[in-house]
């Protein structure tokens, strides 16, 4: 199956959302292809209390700035995603509630970039709400070498910067991979916490 948006960045920039969730709990999303531009999976609960959670697996997305974003829970498990070539992207822009434990989990997956290097960043924390708190996990997954080594974690803005989300990363291989102060890394002991 391959859900679709091919209207370019639309009237007045208007964004490309290929699927939009706005509630339920379990759904899974098993080797689906999702094209866009700019916000690809807009991934919403039915408000900002209600915990809703998502399965991708096998999945092929692709888009630009902001490509995966909302308030669920969502895993991408042996999945592609394709950033396209837009300058200062950041791939998820995760808001789920600071009351919730888990966000978005990228694992066992590959992050394919166009675009120069250190152009494209991991993800950002999206303030939807008062009680929002980003909380996006990279592991054991490929990153292409567009993703900024230096800073992959993108601040919304002066009052919303990255380190005010729980952003990590664990063993994550390929020419946008390293280690750094800011590039926190799970322990072990972590890491099993975050899985599917």
């Amino acid at each position: 199956l391959t859900v679709a948006n091919t209207n370019g960045t639309g009237v007045s920039g208007a964004l490309a959302t290929a699927l939009k969730v706005n509630s339920g709990d379990r759904d899974v999303f098993d080797n689906v292809t999702f094209l866009g531009n700019k916000q690809t999976l807009q991934l919403q609960t039915a408000n900002t209390t209600t915990y809703s959670r998502l399965y991708f697996s096998n999945a092929y997305v692709e888009g630009g700035q902001d490509m995966i974003l909302g308030r669920a829970v969502a895993v991408f498990e042996d999945s592609t995603i394709h950033v396209l070539d837009q300058a200062g992207a950041s791939i998820t822009d995760s808001s789920i509630s600071s009351a919730h434990p888990y966000g978005f989990l990228v694992t066992d997956s590959q992050i394919v970039t166009d675009g120069a290097a250190g152009s494209i960043h991991l993800g950002r924390p999206y303030p939807a709400s008062t009680t929002s708190q980003a909380q996006v996990t990279v592991r054991d997954t490929e990153l292409g070498a567009a993703i900024n080594t230096a800073q992959p974690w993108k601040d919304w803005n002066a009052t919303t910067p990255w380190t005010s989300a729980r952003f990590s990363e664990y063993q994550n291989t390929g020419p946008g991979a390293t280690v750094n102060a800011n590039r926190p890394q799970l322990t072990d002991e972590q890491a099993a916490q975050y899985t599917k």
